[in-house]
């Protein structure tokens, strides 16, 4: 048992000391891939965007209002509608 420990303590230092080597104090750099779920939110209503209230990449919940647009010409058809149904 006590030889089996000193083989595994020899090997970890060898590992450790040859792993350092060759590096020249320089970082290891390592490369990768990244990828991101994408969602389009479609509007229910057209119109002119007042103000967007949330940025790229920002965690929002369901529900939350994410921009507020000009309802001025939706609130004119609706008084249209209701003027000709009288």
């Amino acid at each position: 048992m006590k030889r089996s420990a000193a083989i595994l303590l020899v090997l970890v230092v060898a590992c450790g000391g040859l792993s350092g080597c060759g590096r020249d104090g320089k970082a290891s750099v390592y490369t990768g891939v990244l990828e991101g779920k994408s969602v389009e939110v479609p509007a229910m209503t057209g119109g002119k965007v007042i103000s967007l209230l949330v940025d790229t990449g920002e965690e929002v919940a369901s529900g939350d209002t994410l921009v507020l647009t000009d309802t001025s010409e939706l609130v004119l058809q609706r008084e249209q509608l209701t003027a000709g149904l009288e």
